[in-house]
């Protein structure tokens, strides 16, 4: 007999298309697997008009699907990593990570705009974006640009552009890509330079602590490197208590042996800022980060982020 496995979703396109390369993994790996993808509402779904940091970060787009988890309801939810905060129930754990399609950011523009990169935008254009991230490194790299707050599913958020309320938008490559919309991308965003969300891009695949079966499924089509990469940087906002209610933004790569890990971080204000990256040997991962930690906690406190 096929064992039934239940993967938990938002109902959002985007978020079933991901469900989709999830069941697809599992069935290549597991062909008599009976995979359910059960569709969720969440708090951040139902919610399309405030600003996520007003209502809980992009926490409210997993805390219903944790709590299908802990009520039995589901035995695999399906997160985009970035909108996992660094605080879970106990009772759950982040069993596998896959390979990201892409990372970057990119710039959303109509066609007939003229619009094909951030620096040929009109100076005083308006870009809708409600992440904090990027509007600092929006402030960084180009000061005189106006950004709106712009909530809503990847589809809403293109119509608005594309209807007027914003000369651009910027949203994560990932997301077109796996929409197979890429060819709405005007620029892709150099991520050392526009630095990615912790996690951005990332399929994670939480269960319960202590279902085995669970697990397994989830650690058989995770990536091994990809895995290293997420954990290192759930570490880093964890030990910082950060989630997308702050600007802050992480880049790594890693090539098995070295990481090249890039972090930008600002005052709320946008007002002082800092990037920097760091090359160290997977022998010295620890000692790295957590100096790294160190040096960015000292200026956020010092920058009154905190309080």
């Amino acid at each position: 007999m096929a064992h039934r496995l239940r993967l938990g979703s938002r109902q959002s396109a985007l978020a079933l298309k991901q469900a989709d390369i999830v069941k697809a993994a599992l069935l290549k790996e597991n062909p008599n697997l009976d995979i359910e993808i059960v569709g969720i509402s969440t708090q951040g779904d139902d919610d399309k008009t405030s600003p996520l940091s007003e209502i809980g970060g992009k926490g409210v787009f997993i805390k219903t699907l944790e709590v299908a988890l802990l009520n039995n309801d589901i035995d695999i939810a399906v997160h985009s990593l970035k909108d996992v905060t660094s605080y879970s129930p106990d009772e759950l754990t982040l069993s596998g990570f896959l390979n990201p399609e892409a990372i970057e950011d990119v710039v959303i523009a109509p066609p007939e705009s003229g619009i094909t990169s951030l620096e040929s935008l009109p100076q005083n254009a308006t870009i809708g974006t409600g992440s904090l991230r990027r509007r600092a490194l929006l402030k960084a790299l180009r000061p005189d640009l106006k950004t709106i707050e712009l909530r809503g599913n990847i589809e809403t958020r293109i119509d608005k552009c594309f209807s007027g309320e914003c000369d651009a938008i910027l949203l994560s490559k990932v997301g077109l890509v796996r929409m197979g919309w890429k060819s709405k991308i005007r620029e892709t965003l150099d991520p050392f330079m526009f630095v990615p969300a912790p996690g951005q891009g990332v399929i994670a695949l939480q269960s319960r602590k202590g279902d085995a079966l669970s697990e397994s499924y989830a650690e058989m089509i995770s990536d091994p490197h990809q895995s290293i990469i997420s954990r290192q940087e759930m570490h880093i906002l964890a030990e910082l208590g950060l989630d997308c209610r702050f600007p802050f933004g992480l880049y790594t790569e890693f090539d098995g042996n070295r990481f090249a890990l890039t972090a930008f971080w600002a005052d709320m204000a946008y007002k002082k800022r800092k990037k920097e990256t760091i090359h160290f040997h997977k022998k010295d991962q620890s000692y790295a980060v957590e100096d790294l930690i160190k040096t960015i906690k000292t200026d956020f406190e010092a920058w009154g982020v905190y309080g």
